[in-house]
């Protein structure tokens, strides 16, 4: 019985000793959990801290860049992929007009703009203000649109080219006394010779003539200068690249055929239009294709290729197979009155260089490493599907309101 019991009071003692051992165990386990609730306790204090000091300077931020975007002096809108306006700053409601957010972009440009949109990147307002407008497209298919006032740079730009137009005035001037000095000479003489009173019926006949083929040289000199020096502006109206080359082609076609040539073109599948006068350009062309003929001579081949450039603009080239042009005079060939015939009166480039240029283009000439010259012009285009879409897009939308 005694066995018994100090066997119990062992294991008792036993069980104490673990007891107290697993006790000890616990408490520091649940101090040490303490001391880990406590740093995760002020590590997710620090952290939203942190998320509140972020999202302090988001808000911060955030106002900053509204306040700039609503200074800025550039039109700012937001179009969702529907093309409706999500936001606007001061300067876009100064342009378009007030409370933009939520209205129909297509509907808002028709309301303020001459024409409907066209791919250029140009838009002019009804008040007269000429703006600039360039898309970015952000995420969620939302766009960007940022529109810049340049009608005061246009402005400067037309006074510029003004200013050119009149040196060049001043030295086409000079250059048309000279050129107007020997049939003024020859028509004052034939005048003196027609006052004599014992003149024979033929010679006066023949004098008049004289007189009449030297006035009518003064006045085609004349006619010419004013053609080169007209400020011809912005054509009102467009013309399609095919109604163009067919036109060119009745032209040139008859000329051709004096010389046994042929003429070869070649069009991108779709068509383009130009903003441009059909008379004025199809003139052009044929002034080029009338220098190459005379370059070129018999059998002359011309082959005349246009192709788009990112869909907002064509490069007409007008090639031949002739001999080329000498490289001392290429420089000068749109200079007025510079002629390498002496039939020629050296005006003809010009007015086809003020033709291309009052369209907002550019015209160049160069020689063909395997012999030939190369006229090419190129212009401001876009897509005819593209019009037609817009146009009738904004015909529906008229009738709709």
């Amino acid at each position: 019985m005694n066995l018994a019991n100090q066997l119990s009071d062992i294991e008792l003692r036993n069980a104490f000793e673990a007891f107290m051992q697993i006790s000890g165990e616990l408490d520091q386990s649940y101090r040490k959990l303490e001391q880990r609730v406590s740093v995760l306790t002020e590590e997710l204090a620090s952290a939203k801290e942190v998320g509140r000091r972020e999202k302090r300077e988001k808000r911060l931020l955030e106002t900053k860049v509204n306040e700039l975007i609503e200074l800025l002096p550039g039109g700012v809108l937001v179009l969702d992929s529907m093309n409706r306006i999500k936001e606007s700053n001061r300067a876009a409601e100064a342009f378009f007009g007030a409370d933009l957010d939520g209205k129909d972009w297509i509907e808002v440009y028709l309301n303020c703009c001459d024409e409907v949109p066209d791919g250029s990147g140009e838009c002019h307002l009804k008040n007269g203000q000429i703006l600039t407008i360039k898309k970015v497209e952000l995420q969620q298919g939302d766009r960007l649109l940022l529109a810049t006032d340049i009608t005061e740079a246009h402005q400067q730009r037309v006074i510029q080219a003004r200013r050119v137009r009149m040196e060049r005035l001043g030295e086409m001037a000079a250059c048309l006394a000279h050129q107007i000095r020997t049939p003024l000479s020859s028509a004052t003489l034939y005048l003196s010779q027609l006052g004599h009173k014992s003149l024979e019926m033929d010679d006066r006949t023949r004098l008049q003539e004289k007189l009449n083929d030297s006035l009518s040289h003064m006045a085609n000199l004349v006619s010419r200068i004013l053609d080169v020096s007209r400020d011809r502006g912005i054509p009102s109206s467009e013309i399609s690249l095919k109604n163009l080359m067919d036109e060119f082609e009745g032209l040139i076609r008859p000329q051709l055929g004096q010389q046994q040539g042929d003429l070869k073109i070649s069009l991108p599948q779709e068509d383009y239009l130009v903003r441009a006068d059909l008379e004025d350009l199809s003139g052009v062309l044929l002034n080029m294709a009338m220098n190459s003929l005379q370059w070129a001579g018999e059998g002359v081949v011309l082959l005349v290729t246009a192709r788009s450039h990112a869909g907002n603009s064509v490069e007409i080239s007008l090639s031949d197979n002739g001999p080329g042009i000498n490289t001392e005079v290429i420089d000068h060939i749109f200079d007025p009155f510079f002629t390498t015939r002496a039939a020629g009166n050296g005006l003809g480039l010009s007015v086809a260089a003020n033709v291309v240029e009052s369209s907002g283009g550019q015209i160049s000439v160069r020689n063909l490493d395997l012999g030939g010259a190369e006229f090419c012009i190129e212009l401001p285009a876009r897509l005819v599907a593209d019009h037609q879409a817009n146009s009738i897009q904004g015909d529906q939308r008229g009738v709709a309101a």
